[in-house]
């Protein structure tokens, strides 16, 4: 299993940037690097973290498949509960 998710890494790393070069404009962004380098860490570390979660709850729970739709549920609806109260934050003003 661990070559298996390396494998898509790599693949997922390897080909992301290929629809920005093929197309007219590609990345021409000022500090593009930046940028890629900060959403790359921030998957990064949402998938450390997701993978934290769930090798401490099967140990919980058991079994694996249970434990990794609880994982990826719980993740995305706090993460948009996150993303709803990010905002609502943002607009007020100080």
């Amino acid at each position: 299993m661990a070559s298996t998710t390396w494998r898509r890494t790599f693949t997922h790393i390897a080909s992301h940037p290929v629809p920005a070069r093929f197309s007219r404009e590609g990345l021409r962004a000022p500090n593009r690097w930046r940028f890629l380098f900060y959403f790359a860490a921030l998957g990064f570390g949402f998938i450390t973290f997701e993978m934290a979660l769930l090798s401490h709850f099967t140990l919980f729970r058991g079994q694996f498949v249970y434990t990794f739709a609880a994982v990826l549920a719980i993740l995305l609806v706090f993460t948009g509960v996150g993303a709803h109260l990010a905002g609502r934050f943002a607009a007020q003003p100080r």
